[in-house]
């Protein structure tokens, strides 16, 4: 509804020669300002509602491609969108390219992996989530997410735990679970749902035996634990012999190893040449803590632990270029499967493990930890939109990146009285502060081009004259 202009009397000419002199002042976030920036183009007007997500360079690492990044909202979304999610979709800042996404889990919250092409140190990385769409389908790329070239194997292991713990990635390797109990096996996770093994005979059979050759190879996941029994596998497969060996122990008492009672990642290769490398760090807390342990050259390895490298105590390491690291028999979760009978059962919880065929650098895995850890100004959520450009509702539970950089704008008070009657008529309530806000930006930044519904109903020649 457009309000009819009325005309200007001389008594309403001095009225509002007077209120000139009436100003208030008022500080705005930076995006509201005068210099508020184009919103950008709607996906589809199938789609009700987005939101704008921002990704704090600050905690960005480094230069990253291809970054499976994890999106956990709640909030509108949950009651907006679809009860499966098959709605919910994600696009870069244009708002318009669709970005690869996979849902984990939506119950009450959003757990989601969005592939972002590119993560900047530099500058923030904007991108959109839209939902409110009954009619759509499913808007998922479950295993592209997740790099067919690098990524070996992905559970979330989010599923019932006496079940098949499906790989999210393109490889499939489906884990079986031996001895976990339905209900005692459920954890809470660091992510979402996880599985506790219980250290006496609860295991995670991958059903893939890896054959890594002279390649480097990086294995990551969120582990919790309080054991104190030596020498316990948290992951482990071992050959005849002195051929293919890969595991991580918890608590070492190995003979190899200089300093015993500490954690001990090891890998063996073809002709028993080594590298047995131990860490300190405290990971027997019973907290969360993200652990990724790869072979990162001809001879080497590294561990990092909340992101952060570890100082490596060697036992033994003759590891060389030629080295095979290939293993016969699959490589399994909770215990060590030693030469095809599953033993060495360690008491710990576990959430999303990562296998791939390649090293990550040290700036990918500081970003994957802090992006994970929900310790850091991570991720900014953005207020719910439409197309018309209102503001739909501020129901998110993400932190804000910082404190808003502030811009003053100054308005008289007749403008002010116009926005608040005007919001009234169109839309038969109160503005919220926050309403109030968005539509006094639209005033200073004379919108008068792309006006949504109560832009379109207000008098804008004696607003602006």
């Amino acid at each position: 509804m457009r309000l009819p202009a009325r005309p200007r009397t001389i008594a309403s000419k001095r009225r509002a020669a007077l209120s000139l002199s009436l100003l208030i002042t008022l500080t705005l976030p930076t995006p509201l300002s005068a210099e508020t920036e184009e919103a950008a183009l709607w996906y589809s007007p199938d789609w009700l509602y987005r939101q704008k997500l921002t990704v704090n360079h600050e905690q960005v690492a480094g230069s990253l491609d291809a970054f499976p990044l994890l999106v956990k909202l709640t909030g509108d979304i949950v009651d907006r969108a679809q009860e499966n999610g098959n709605d919910i979709l994600f696009t870069t800042d244009d708002g318009t390219t669709k970005l690869l996404h996979e849902i984990e889990s939506f119950n009450g919250e959003l757990i989601a992996w969005v592939q972002l092409p590119h993560l900047s140190e530099i500058t923030d990385t904007d991108f959109y989530v839209y939902y409110g769409n009954p009619e759509a389908e499913s808007q998922q790329s479950i295993d592209r997410v997740w790099d067919a070239n690098s990524y070996q194997g992905v559970w979330h292991l989010n599923e019932n735990p006496a079940t098949t713990q499906h790989d999210v990635s393109s490889n499939n390797f489906d884990s079986t679970p031996s001895g976990i109990d339905s209900q005692d096996g459920k954890a809470t996770g660091k992510i979402g749902p996880a599985i506790d093994f219980d250290g006496t005979d609860d295991y995670l059979n991958t059903n893939h035996n890896y054959q890594f050759g002279s390649d480097n190879f990086s294995i990551g996941v969120w582990l919790k634990t309080t054991t104190t029994t030596g020498s316990r596998y948290v992951f482990g497969t071992a050959d005849v012999g002195s051929n293919g060996f890969i595991g991580l122990l918890l608590n070492s008492n190995q003979s190899a190893v200089t300093t015993v009672g500490t954690t001990l990642f090891a890998f063996r290769a073809d002709g028993s040449t080594r590298r047995y490398a131990a860490f300190t760090a405290n990971i027997y807390d019973g907290q969360w803590h993200y652990i990724v342990m790869q072979r990162d050259g001809a001879s080497s390895s590294s561990v990092f632990v909340d992101g952060a490298q570890q100082s490596l105590t060697l036992g033994v390491n003759n590891l060389t270029e030629q080295s095979l690291i290939d293993t016969t028999y699959p490589l399994v979760f909770g215990g060590l499967n030693n030469r095809g009978t599953i033993d060495t059962f360690a008491n710990f919880s576990l959430d999303n493990v990562q296998i791939s065929n390649i090293s990550r650098t040290p700036e990918w895995i500081t970003t994957e930890y802090r992006s994970q850890c929900a310790c850091e100004d991570f991720l900014t959520v953005g207020d719910t939109e439409t197309e018309a450009g209102t503001v739909a509702g501020t129901t998110t539970t993400a932190t804000s990146v910082a404190a808003a950089k502030t811009s003053t704008l100054t308005l008289s008070s007749p403008v002010m009285q116009a926005i608040n009657q005007l919001y009234r008529t169109a839309y038969a309530t109160e503005p919220t502060f926050t309403d109030w806000l968005y539509w006094a930006g639209r005033v200073v930044a004379r919108d008068k081009q792309t006006l949504p519904e109560l832009l379109g109903a207000m008098q804008w020649q004696a607003v602006f004259q």
